[in-house]
């Protein structure tokens, strides 16, 4: 009996071991499952983070994609999606106009029981190449004493030229303002470089802008924006000093242009209507332009990569406003854009004949050489280089170049999560 108690009582002890032992593994394994159930749960949260993002990242390229469609309306609808692949829906909007956006966009991931929503906001910056009616990228150069100004019109008012008096002038009277001013009256010139103007001329201007200055105190090497020449321009209110340059880049309008069987042109036959030239050397005159006003809302783009000449004889595109008395309008600025494409080109206003011109166009070459040995006035606007204008220079901006569909540089920056 005693051997008996003895055996059984080693039975309990192994019995109470394997029962403890029992315990320790499903103690492990409920550690284990609930530490599997925890990184699950963690893991399609991290899911449902990244993705939330994903999609707001998502709504956020839409939208840029609205803007840069429709850059200056007055306001662009919301957009929104959903993708059941990923359980992530999307919504984005914008707020602002003119070209200046703020974009807010949200993402909501809901892969799991508990939905993860991010937000992110960004600013849009559409840059409108064609806003400066006057502005040289390396200089600007004007003389002329008080026969200088920039002054405004709307082509879809009225595009009457008048004296200083307001008293009705034709195309090509020398000192011309227009009729009907637009508001604001006046506008503004401008460069990246050194700035030369008469201050005579300073109240025929909004005001003179010197771009890429630099911070004050901290020269650099890249800093190219100075007043020169006239004291008082230098000194006076008018001119308003900015930091960083202006970006003026090359546009892409010429990229499918075409050189009508002759690389450099003189005008010896009409070129068509609303089709892209590309050619080295142009001599604009009255045949170049001539078929133009038979086409209702014609435009033409000439492209250049040599010299631009400008013939002074007559007023180039222009309208017969009146017979008796014979007076000329200039035909809307954005039916003729004279447009640079790479190398050095060089833009003379008066063909070297020392004689007033003007010209109704859009003149962009950023990077072309442009002068004028006599009077010119241009309707329109005009971006060179180099701007000399020893005579003076007349800009009438119309109002309507900056609704061109024209190239838009788009800035997308301070990207943040709100």
């Amino acid at each position: 009996m005693t051997r008996l108690r003895r055996a059984a009582d080693g039975d309990c002890g192994n019995i109470m071991i394997a029962m403890l032992g029992i315990m320790v593994i499903t103690f492990i394994v409920v550690i284990g499952m609930t530490q599997m159930v925890l990184s699950e749960k963690v893991a399609r949260h991290d899911r449902n983070f990244e993705q939330a993002l994903a999609a707001a990242e998502g709504g956020l390229s839409q939208m840029v994609t609205q803007v840069k469609a429709s850059p200056y309306a007055a306001g662009i609808a919301p957009v929104s999606g959903s993708d059941p692949a990923t359980s992530t829906t999307w919504s984005a909007s914008a707020t602002g106009s003119a070209g200046h956006w703020v974009l807010t966009a949200t993402g909501t991931a809901s892969g799991s029981a508990t939905p993860v929503t991010r937000t992110i906001t960004s600013e849009v910056q559409v840059s409108n190449l064609l806003s400066h009616p006057l502005f040289g990228t390396t200089s600007l150069t004007v003389g002329g004493g008080s026969a200088s100004a920039v002054d405004t019109y709307d082509s879809a008012v009225d595009s009457s030229v008048c004296s200083a008096g307001l008293v009705a002038q034709t195309m090509g009277y020398s000192g011309a303002r227009m009729c009907t001013p637009a508001s604001p009256a006046l506008e503004r010139a401008g460069t990246n470089g050194a700035l030369t103007f008469p201050s005579a001329s300073l109240a025929n201007v909004a005001g003179l802008d010197v771009y890429a200055t630099g911070t004050p105190g901290y020269p650099d090497p890249l800093d190219t924006g100075s007043c020169a020449g006239d004291a008082t321009t230098c000194a006076s209110t008018s001119v308003t000093k900015h930091v960083d340059p202006l970006q003026l880049p090359l546009s892409s309008q010429c990229s499918k242009g075409i050189g009508a069987g002759a690389t450099a042109y003189a005008g010896s036959l009409a070129l068509a209507a609303n089709a892209v030239y590309s050619f080295t050397d142009v001599t604009l005159n009255a045949t170049a332009i001539a078929n133009l006003q038979n086409v209702s809302g014609s435009t033409l783009v000439i492209c250049f990569s040599g010299t631009l000449d400008v013939v002074p004889t007559v007023p180039l595109n222009s309208v017969v406003q009146s017979v008796l008395p014979a007076r000329l309008a200039p035909r809307a600025p954005s039916t003729l854009l004279l447009i640079s494409t790479s190398g050095s080109p060089k833009v003379r206003l008066n063909a070297g004949l020392g004689l007033s011109s003007s010209l109704s166009a859009v003149v962009y070459a950023p990077n072309a050489a442009c002068s004028a040995t006599a009077h010119v006035d241009l309707y329109g606007m005009m971006v060179c280089s180099t701007v000399s204008a020893p005579s003076g220079i007349n800009v009438h901006y119309d109002t309507e170049v900056g609704k061109i569909p024209f190239d838009q540089p788009v800035t997308v920056s301070k990207w943040r999560e709100k």
